[in-house]
């Protein structure tokens, strides 16, 4: 059984990896920030934490360490509000300088501070560290330059932690999605989803329960996969 945090437990990926976590007997404890609703019908443990906040990573392993709950494994599955994460440069809403910040903080800040928490608590054995991304270098979709940024910067920051705590232990990895049948794609134009239908080998968008089996088999199984930005949008 392994010891697993998941940030953003209550997005629309995030819940679909407790429930699989769980029904395969894990002890999971899981971040929620504004879905109250969701986080409370889920299995695990939730705890309520921003990640855009600065200190906030620390100040969640001091409360896990507080209960002596190490985990042994963790999966990042937190993203911008959906209308945040499609919204091109001049559309109304937050300026472009806070979308970048907000998008740098929860997926690359907050991915590093939690790779190093994790570090200075050294167990034995593997620890696997599963990022879910939305980039994975070779495909060309349309994105916001303030996500396609953070997702850039995100690549480079796992390759950089595979070498820096693969010694230790740790495999560090992204998952880079494609659109899903929820979640950001809700706010994605019609035209747009099924232009990337047509393009797809799959021939449609893929699902949550699909994202997150990824995601668990990486964090049950994965021995040699580190520092990697691994597919699995459907073959786009």
């Amino acid at each position: 059984m392994s010891r697993v945090l998941v940030l953003g437990g209550s997005g629309w990926v995030g819940r679909a990896v407790v429930r699989q976590l769980v029904a395969a007997g894990d002890d999971v404890r899981f971040t929620w920030h504004t879905n109250e609703r969701v986080a409370g019908s889920l299995p695990g443990h939730p705890l309520r934490v921003d990640l855009t906040c600065r200190g906030a990573m620390r100040a969640l392993f001091a409360e896990l360490d507080d209960d002596g709950w190490t985990p042994n494994a963790l999966v990042h599955a937190a993203g911008l509000p959906a209308g945040l994460a499609v919204a091109a440069a001049g559309s109304p809403g937050p300026g472009i300088e806070e979308a970048i910040d907000l998008a740098v903080r929860i997926h690359v800040t907050s991915t590093i501070t939690a790779c190093n928490e994790m570090a200075a608590r050294p167990l034995a054995g593997l620890r696997n560290v599963v990022i879910f991304g939305a980039l994975d270098r070779t495909q060309s979709f349309p994105m916001p330059a303030h996500v396609a940024a953070a997702q850039g910067g995100l690549a480079a920051a796992v390759m950089a932690l595979g070498h820096e705590l693969g010694p230790k232990g740790f495999r560090v990895n992204v998952v880079a999605l494609g659109l899903l049948d929820g979640g950001a794609a809700d706010a994605v134009p019609p035209a747009q989803i099924e232009a990337y239908k047509r393009f797809s080998a799959l021939r449609r968008v893929g699902t949550a329960e699909e994202a997150a089996a990824t995601a668990v088999w990486l964090v049950r199984e994965n021995r040699a996969i580190n520092g990697k930005v691994i597919g699995a949008n459907g073959g786009i």
